[in-house]
């Protein structure tokens, strides 16, 4: 269901940061994805099944506002996540 993506988003973030990464690296990558165009074949099925990346990122602003703040410094790559970039 489209509300629990919602709801996993803010629960990702705060595991990120208490893991010690950056929990803002979520929104990077749903800024990333909603600059693609919603008709390429790469994403389709994403935007059919997820709710888009704008009211994902404004879902995330209203419930998290400035509260990770603190936690913006954290871990933004590793050499595990480097070889998906590829």
């Amino acid at each position: 269901d489209k509300s629990d993506e919602y709801e996993a988003d803010i629960h990702g973030m705060v595991l990120a940061a208490r893991a010690g990464y950056n929990p803002y690296a979520l929104p990077g990558v749903l800024t990333t994805i909603g600059n693609i165009n919603p008709n390429d074949g790469a994403v389709s099925l994403l935007f059919s099944t997820h709710p888009s990346p704008r009211d994902r990122l404004d879902r995330i602003d209203a419930a998290v506002g400035d509260r990770l703040d603190r936690h913006a410094d954290g871990i933004d790559n590793t050499p595990a996540f480097a070889r998906f970039r590829k």
